[in-house]
């Protein structure tokens, strides 16, 4: 998200559509809980109003989720509000849902 905000605000396209290639790699590596985590750090309202039946990736007591994903709410308000942040974060949790199978919430 750092690296996709970066690049949008130097206007960089190179490093974009670098991202971009490797959103297959993202794909691969993350589960439906980690998207759902990352969606409900990043856009809270969105998670909120969506009916999901799987759960965010659960974190220990001791670990806040601004820890695990090494960004503060604040920063991520920040991140979010680029409209490239934001459909990257779409991007990933469709194509998660559409993987599990879960297509009543991929609209």
């Amino acid at each position: 998200m750092v690296l996709l905000e970066k690049a949008t605000n130097e206007k960089d396209l190179r490093q974009c559509g670098v991202l971009t290639k490797n959103l297959k790699k993202l794909r691969k590596q993350f589960n439906l809980s980690d998207a759902l985590l990352v969606l409900k750090h990043y856009c809270p309202d969105l998670y909120n109003r969506l009916k999901l039946s799987a759960q965010p990736t659960a974190l220990s007591n001791d670990v806040k989720i601004e820890e695990h994903l090494h960004c503060s709410q604040a920063r991520a308000e920040a991140i979010v509000k680029l409209p490239e942040t934001s459909l990257l974060i779409y991007i990933l949790v469709q194509m998660k849902l559409i993987d599990d199978g879960d297509f009543s919430n991929v609209s």
